[in-house]
């Protein structure tokens, strides 16, 4: 007995053959595998990158922008040979000042203040004939007095003075007696007998000018 089936047998699926590569004979499960990870890595790992390498890319454009700023502050000072120079020019500006201030101060020779003490040293019985100040700061005083008492008083008065106190290791007397002698004169008519004297002394200070 010979039995027909007239059922059509069902031809399984053939798929294309895609840049030389045919698929119907690639293993299935591969395929499966292959586009799983596929779509795997195009969902999720793909984006993830994308916004992984955008994070770097904005701090690089951040800290690049930072060090632009930094090298014009830098620049802005010129290079740091430039910048020492100008700082030492600047010291050595400032010393020459300073040595030029005390040499002025060291110079200061306003008497001023010197003869107002010279003049507020006097008793109303003495009077200069001459005064003078040098370089040297040596004064120099000759007059006349009606007491040798008067003439004595004023030397201790003028010693006093803080412009004749002795400084700076100056031992030797100030301002002291050169020559007292008696002279014979007329004074309002009448002969009277004088004390005249000279004076000798180192001025110490002028005073603040």
């Amino acid at each position: 007995m010979i039995e027909i089936n007239l059922l059509e047998k069902k031809k399984p699926i053939e798929l294309p053959v895609i840049l030389g590569v045919d698929l119907n004979k690639v293993n299935k499960k591969s395929l499966v595998i292959a586009y799983v990870l596929y779509y795997v890595m195009t969902s999720y790992l793909v984006p993830n990158f994308k916004n992984q390498n955008k994070d770097i890319q904005d701090q690089i454009v951040q800290q690049r922008a930072t060090y632009n700023k930094l090298k014009k502050e830098v620049d802005s000072y010129g290079s740091l040979t430039e910048v020492m120079d100008a700082f030492t020019k600047r010291i050595e500006e400032l010393k020459s000042r300073e040595a030029l201030v005390a040499q002025v101060m060291s110079k200061k020779s306003n008497p001023y203040k010197v003869l107002r003490g010279l003049s507020g040293s006097l008793n109303d019985d003495i009077w200069f004939n001459t005064l003078t100040i040098d370089d040297e700061k040596v004064i120099k005083i000759e007059g006349e007095s009606i007491s040798f008492s008067s003439v004595g008083d004023f030397i201790n008065n003028v010693k006093e003075l803080e412009y004749f106190i002795p400084r700076n290791g100056f031992s030797s007397e100030t301002f002291g007696m050169k020559e007292l002698k008696e002279i014979q004169d007329q004074l309002y008519g009448e002969n009277v007998t004088l004390q005249s004297f000279s004076i000798e002394g180192k001025v110490q200070s002028y005073g603040d000018l």
